[in-house]
């Protein structure tokens, strides 16, 4: 099924990172925005489709009115294959592991995150996990554009395989004795999140090189797979700079 990405953001990157996959461009037809102009003429190199419709076909095509004059139609993403992600490891190579996200936003927002740290590749369990979908699209605000997404069939599996590579797994747990501050973030690893209510799985934290905790000081105990992910990974850009 094609998805439908709206905005500026997520269609210009669209359009100049994966021009193979856009099917149709929709614009509004009394649009006056030099941004919207610097798209078409982008669209109009790669020789894509424009059709210019009214405001009210816009928000029905983009499922509400929140996109600033111009819907995309993309064919449906294509995962990369995870054994190719692995060729280029270095000193720098910075993975990140979903362990069964299952909110669509979350997803979108923590490949935002990851595309600002630089992280390389993402990898996804191909069961009990959200999928890369329009929202996703919207969501990432053209991060999906940059950050490599496969999906792997075993996590605890695919651990091992990065391991074989010399890739150390850092994964945050609530109930670990180590700070996140106080690991390594040396040299290539994968930074390990998981699921939005139980969090990461037994069998892959006993796997992980390195379990780190995220002080929680409030009544609550529990944080956003995101920030969790944010602080973790920016960690490991503080570090390395």
């Amino acid at each position: 099924m094609a998805d439908k990405v709206y905005g500026f953001h997520s269609a210009e990157e669209a359009i100049r990172n994966h021009p193979d996959r856009v099917n149709r461009i929709w614009i509004a037809q009394d649009h006056q925005n030099n941004r919207i102009k610097q798209i078409l003429n982008l669209a109009k190199s790669h020789r894509l489709l424009v059709t210019p419709v009214e405001s009210n076909a816009l928000a029905r095509l983009a499922g509400n009115s929140h996109h600033q004059g111009i819907v995309l139609e993309l064919s449906p993403y294509r995962y990369h294959d995870p054994h190719e992600l692995l060729n280029d490891i270095n000193d720098k190579t910075l993975f990140c592991i979903l362990d069964e996200i299952q909110d669509a936003t979350n997803l979108g927002t923590l490949i935002r995150t990851m595309e600002g740290a630089g992280v390389n590749a993402a990898f996804l369990p191909e069961r009990r996990s959200a999928l890369i979908t329009s929202m996703t699209h919207r969501l990432s605000a053209g991060a999906l554009e940059h950050v490599k997404v496969a999906r792997i069939g075993n996590v605890a599996q695919w651990m091992d395989v990065l391991k074989d590579k010399g890739v150390r797994i850092i994964c945050a747990d609530a109930s670990a004795e180590k700070v996140w501050h106080q690991a390594d973030y040396s040299g290539p690893i994968a930074i390990l999140v998981g699921n939005e209510q139980r969090g990461v799985r037994r069998l892959l934290k006993e796997k992980s090189d390195e379990l780190v905790r995220i002080p929680m000081l409030g009544k609550l105990q529990s944080l956003n797979v995101n920030v969790a992910a944010a602080i973790l990974l920016y960690e490991a850009v503080r570090q390395r700079s």
